[in-house]
């Protein structure tokens, strides 16, 4: 019953601070964007800044960063709301990174 109170409560909020961000983003105009969504997001561009943040976390913490090596579909664009992305993408490199040096 709490586990499910809990899902419900971080949902909504996480639904509302969506929405907040996208409507208060309308009124910034920025190139490929509607909004919080990015029009012709490039997958790439974004996990390679985020790549470059790791490497220096990495090196600072640890002396060390294994090379990170992109392949597949390498030029793909779409639309997708980019601020989720954010988040996810370092905690997941930072993850391979503390796997892939010990």
């Amino acid at each position: 019953m709490i586990s499910d109170f809990l899902d419900r409560t971080l949902t909504s909020r996480l639904g509302m601070r969506i929405l907040a961000e996208h409507h208060l983003a309308l009124h910034n105009e920025k190139p490929n964007h509607i909004g919080i969504i990015n029009a012709a997001m490039k997958p790439k561009y974004l996990i390679e800044k985020w790549c470059e943040y790791v490497r220096i976390l990495s090196l600072n913490n640890y002396g060390k960063c294994p090379s990170f090596k992109f392949n597949g579909h390498v030029n793909a664009s779409f639309p997708y709301i980019e601020s989720p992305l954010d988040y996810i993408i370092p905690e997941l490199l930072k993850n391979a990174v503390r796997y892939n040096l010990f």
